[in-house]
């Protein structure tokens, strides 16, 4: 799967996918307050969309991601992203906090297995050498997700509404599959 010429965009789109799953899990706390308000339930039972995500993440994660692990890694990729953007769009336009609830879950399932296909992804598709610089730059995603995506999903929500606070995780999400779907050729 290695290539000498592999487009630095790409890099950057796996980046940007990692900052997305960073906002889309992490952002949720920042948005607490609002979505108690939304759904009139309690602080409490909103931090139930922070619990959820990470047990299915603690419990799932190895599974799926020993499960993924024979499947085409840009379909894996391209899934997870998509999965990230829909959850996002849901949580936009959902009426009940069990419509929220249920569909953190979704995003969950595929978290770690992004993760570990876009860390190895970049590391196989540059020459041996430059495999530890990619790798880094992919990992940028979780510092830029925690230091920009959960503040500014939270200013989003304060300032303009809590559904395009979620809207913009969904846009990250899809800027991130378009680019992986152009830019990654198809990897066994």
């Amino acid at each position: 799967m290695k290539s000498q010429q592999v487009n630095p965009l790409l890099i950057l789109m796996l980046a940007l996918g990692v900052f997305g799953i960073i906002t889309t899990e992490m952002g949720i706390v920042g948005v607490l307050p609002q979505v108690a308000h939304k759904f009139n339930i309690t602080a409490a039972q909103a931090g139930w969309l922070v619990s959820i995500f990470a047990l299915v993440v603690a419990i799932a994660g190895p599974f799926l991601t020993l499960l993924a692990s024979g499947i085409n890694r840009k379909i894996i990729l391209l899934t997870a992203v998509l999965m990230f953007a829909i959850s996002n769009v849901v949580y936009a336009c959902a009426t009940t906090f069990d419509t929220m609830l249920i569909f953190r879950i979704i995003p969950a399932l595929f978290h770690p297995v992004f993760f570990s296909v876009a860390l190895v992804t970049s590391a196989q598709l540059v020459p041996a050498e430059k495999s530890s610089k990619a790798v880094a730059k992919v990992f940028t995603g979780v510092t830029a997700g925690f230091a920009f995506g959960v503040p500014l999903t939270s200013y989003l929500a304060e300032r303009l509404s809590l559904e395009i606070a979620f809207l913009f995780g969904a846009m990250i999400s899809v800027v991130a599959l378009i680019g992986i779907w152009i830019w990654l050729p198809s990897c066994p």
